[in-house]
């Protein structure tokens, strides 16, 4: 299978968005599909708690230039303040 952010086909764990996240992503004309496969290096990538984030909001910035979004910038700020935000509330999870 190949992984759908490097391309190489290896051996991949799939993630299955909720349907709110499906439904998002629909809305904003970015993806229709709710399974996404990742092999270990990437999936590694985007479990690090610096390098996650940032790849994950230059991979929306990248499909929302692409769609002609005409405000991405502004979006992906508020894409990484949320993921930034996220990440917080993981971490003080955890440790409470």
């Amino acid at each position: 299978m190949k992984c759908d952010l490097c391309a190489h086909d290896r051996e991949c764990q799939t993630i299955t968005l909720t349907a709110q996240e499906q439904s998002t992503l629909i809305q904003q004309g970015l993806v229709s599909r709710s399974e996404f496969h990742y092999c270990a290096v990437c999936l590694r990538m985007l479990q690090d708690p610096e390098r996650g984030p940032l790849l994950m909001s230059n991979l929306y910035e990248r499909q929302l230039r692409l769609a002609g979004v005409p405000n991405a910038s502004e979006l992906v700020g508020k894409y990484r303040a949320r993921l930034k935000e996220l990440q917080r509330k993981a971490k003080h999870e955890t440790q409470s």
